[in-house]
Parts: structure tokens; sequence; C-alpha cells
């Protein structure tokens, strides 16, 4: 489970941007994954990317003749999402990446110190982590 959840500032309402996503993808983006760039157009991360964007929020409302699939991207490196882990305790101020369940949601994975995509910031009482994007990944 990743979840956004507010800014550094500590506001809870962020914009998001509304980005071309990849065909294949967006029959079955679903909110919350996390997404990278791939020749110019959004896909889901894999557990083994080094690169994150952002976060997929939802489709983007298009009239009905548009080819062109987009979807709304959290992209702004200010925020800061609530995550479950597996694989060990994580230490504050390090980063790890991430494993993908079968059902597709996202969970930190502190076995994996090579793929450096959440970094923490916070380990929370209800055993979870609050964690932002090690971003490298651009739109283009």
């Amino acid at each position: 489970m990743i979840e956004f959840r507010k800014t550094f500032g500590g506001d809870a309402a962020m914009p998001v941007e509304d980005l071309v996503i990849d065909s294949t993808y967006a029959a079955s983006a679903k909110k919350n994954d996390l997404v990278k760039s791939s020749g110019g157009v959004i896909t889901a991360l894999t557990a083994t990317d080094a690169n994150v964007l952002g976060m997929y929020e939802g489709p983007t409302l298009q009239h009905p003749t548009e080819t062109t699939k987009k979807g709304k991207i959290r992209t702004n490196p200010l925020a800061l999402y609530e995550v479950s882990y597996v694989g060990g305790t994580p230490n504050v101020g390090l980063s790890y990446g991430v494993s993908v369940a079968s059902d597709g949601t996202y969970q930190m994975n502190v076995a994996d110190t090579t793929h450096t995509i959440l970094k923490v910031h916070e380990l929370l009482e209800n055993g979870n982590a609050m964690v932002g994007l090690n971003k490298a990944s651009t739109i283009l």
C-alpha cells in the first residue's frame, strides 16, 4: 500500500498534471500506481526500475474521439506518501526499492538498496513509513 498523504509543508492538497500515458498501461492503470516516463509516455513502475516520475491518481476526462490517453499524475517532489514495507525495518534517511504484489499494489522493499525509489522521512506508529520519491525520471 502506498498513498499520498501530504506535502513537506503539511498541505493535504496538491495539484496533479495531465500527462500522456501508454495505451496498454491505460487499460490497467489504477490509483496509487507508481509511474515512470518511458519514450515520452507514462507507464507503470516495476520493482527493477531505478527512476520514478510520480504517482497515478486517475484518468483525465477526455472527449470520446480523443485517441491519446492521458492520466492525472502527481509529480511534485514535495509530496509525501504513506507506505507499508517488507523485508526488514527501514531507517529514516535511507532509500529503498519497491516490490509489486500480484494485485499490482506497491510496498517498500527494505531489502532492496539497489533500486532506491523511496526515501524514508519518518516511521509511523501504525507500522508504515512516510516517504518521498527519489525522482530521477523526467517527463521526456
